[in-house]
C-alpha cells in the first residue's frame, strides 16, 4: 500500500458563547386604548430579541438584533382630531397619594446603563394611517427595514423599502439607504 503522511488538521478555536437570554413572542397584538377604536394598534406574527447577561452585570444593556415579523401598526385620528399614538411616551404623574415630603424623596433621574442594540429588522411590515377628519387612508406595505448597530451616540447604516398604497393601487415604491444619527 501507499503510505500517506498524516498532517495534523488545524482545529478552529471554539468561540466562547456568553450566556444570552433569548425571547420570541409568537403572534401578538396590542389593542387601542378604550375609546380610540375597536381595532388593534399593533399586531405582529413574531418578535425576537436576545439579551447578553454578562454585560448586564457590568451595568451595560446589550440587546441582540430585534426582529419584527409582519408587524402592522394602525395610526388613527378621530373626527375630533385626537390621535391614538401621541401619549405613548408620556411619563405618568406620581400618584396623588404621595404627600410633599414623599415627593421630594423620589429617585433622581439617572443616566441609565450604557445601551446598545445589535440592529433592527422589520420583515414584511405594514403601517396604515386613517384620518377621520378627511377622506385620507394611506397604507405603507411591503415594509422591510435593516439597520446596523443602534447605540446612544453613533450613527448607523439603514436600508428600508416600502410601497405606498392609496385606495386600490400602489402610488409609490421606494428603497432608501444611508446612515442616520
Amino acid at each position: 500500500g501507499v503510505e500517506r503522511s498524516a498532517r495534523p488538521r488545524a482545529v478552529p478555536e471554539a468561540i466562547p458563547r456568553l450566556p444570552r437570554l433569548a425571547v420570541s413572542t409568537g403572534p401578538f397584538s396590542i389593542s387601542d386604548r378604550p375609546g380610540d377604536g375597536d381595532g388593534d394598534f399593533v399586531t405582529a406574527r413574531d418578535a425576537r430579541l436576545g439579551l447578553a447577561l454578562v454585560p448586564l452585570l457590568q451595568g451595560r444593556l446589550e440587546v441582540g438584533r430585534l426582529v419584527l415579523v409582519e408587524p402592522a401598526v394602525a395610526l388613527r385620528i378621530d373626527k375630533d382630531g385626537r390621535d391614538n399614538w401621541s401619549d405613548l411616551f408620556d411619563r405618568p404623574e406620581p400618584p396623588e397619594s404621595l404627600d410633599e415630603s414623599e415627593r421630594g424623596r423620589e429617585a433622581p433621574a439617572a443616566d441609565g446603563p450604557d445601551f446598545s442594540i445589535a440592529g433592527l429588522s422589520i420583515e414584511d411590515g405594514r403601517l396604515s394611517f386613517h384620518d377621520a377628519r378627511r377622506p385620507r387612508n394611506l397604507q405603507f406595505v411591503d415594509l422591510d427595514l435593516e439597520t446596523g448597530p443602534l447605540t446612544q451616540d453613533s450613527p448607523t447604516a439603514i436600508r428600508a423599502g416600502f410601497a405606498l398604497q392609496r385606495g386600490d393601487g400602489v402610488s409609490l415604491r421606494s428603497l432608501v439607504s444611508g446612515r442616520v444619527g
